[in-house]
């Protein structure tokens, strides 16, 4: 048995330093196991528990992991804190997967909790961040500079009007 094989052992014991050793390890061999901790109802896992393997998940960068998160963060039965974990996961995940940032796109819009949404946010942002660079020439500093000075100038004068 190798040491990931034990370390999803430990985790269906419910080893909360396992599924952080597994997200760090990243071996797609975790995702199934870090995936049932937020399908199994019995397992007693905690907000905490679901929490570490949604970051978990988000390292070990998969389809699959994505599609783990994606589920959790629509999950209405889920924690606050859970889909926190979870968005922010999505932003870290690297993963190119347009069912991601439209999910992404409508927590940010429609999700009641204000945390939750600018989690959301802050992860499509990371996710599109590379490509809004090159879409608005921002990625030479030149051009970064005033652009981030016009959008601190429209956020002093949306301020204003309120």
């Amino acid at each position: 048995m190798d040491e990931v094989e034990k370390l999803i052992e430990q985790l269906k014991e419910g080893k909360i330093n396992a599924a952080k050793a597994l997200g760090k390890i990243g071996d797609e061999r975790a995702v199934e196991p870090l995936g049932q901790i937020f399908a199994d109802d019995e397992g007693g896992h905690g907000d905490y528990m679901r929490s570490i393997a949604a970051m978990a998940l988000g390292k070990i960068c998969t389809e699959q992991a994505v599609g783990y998160l994606m589920w959790e963060l629509f999950d209405s039965d889920s924690s606050e804190d859970v889909r926190y974990w979870a968005a922010e996961a999505l932003g870290k995940a690297r993963v190119k997967n347009r069912n991601s940032e439209a999910i992404l796109f409508e927590v940010c819009i429609n999700d009641k909790n204000e945390r939750v949404r600018k989690s959301a946010l802050k992860s499509l942002l990371e996710i599109k961040r590379k490509e809004l660079l090159t879409v608005f020439g921002l990625e030479d500093e030149r051009v970064r500079k005033p652009a981030a000075k016009s959008l601190e100038e429209i956020k002093r004068k949306d301020s204003e009007e309120q």
